[in-house]
């Protein structure tokens, strides 16, 4: 391995003070087989979450990619994200190293849907445009036989 991969790696790693403190957050469901190394999982979940890689590109340091997936998913899930977040932004208030008072969301990095964003419709109709503008002329015609007294029978 070289050194420039084992940077990457040990550069998106969590430190033992930051484990000590992740490790009391987590939740694990209470079946299934129990985790090996945790940390390592984790530390996949935040190399994915700060390159933006995809989950099938995990280096092998952290684990198997689906292994790291699946971890993500069920903290996604169990609420483990969530409760993680909340306790270290109260820590670093606690600390005054940030003032919530001031927040604020760049809305630089909030997705919309095209369709709100006002992308085209992709809805197609069966209308032909001709070249006198009538509607009627446009229209298919339903049958190239003359009605009949059963014709209205028929849909």
């Amino acid at each position: 391995m070289s050194n420039t991969h084992q940077d990457l790696v040990h550069r998106h790693s969590l430190t033992d003070a930051q484990w000590e403190v992740l490790q009391k957050l987590i939740i694990y469901p209470p079946i299934g087989r129990p985790p090996e190394d945790e940390r390592r999982n984790v530390n996949g979940i935040l190399w994915i979450l700060k390159t933006g890689a995809p989950w099938r590109d995990v280096p092998k340091e952290f684990g198997y990619w689906n292994t790291v997936y699946q971890r993500f998913l069920t903290f996604a899930t169990n609420g483990t994200i969530p409760r993680i977040f909340k306790a270290l932004v109260q820590m670093k208030y606690d600390l005054g190293e940030i003032d919530l008072e001031f927040a604020a969301i760049d809305g630089t990095i909030i997705r919309v849907h095209k369709a709100a964003a006002g992308a085209p419709s992709k809805k197609r109709t069966s209308r032909k445009i001709t070249p006198s503008g009538d509607p009627e002329e446009a229209r298919p015609q339903k049958s190239l036989l003359p009605p009949t007294e059963m014709s209205w029978a028929c849909p």
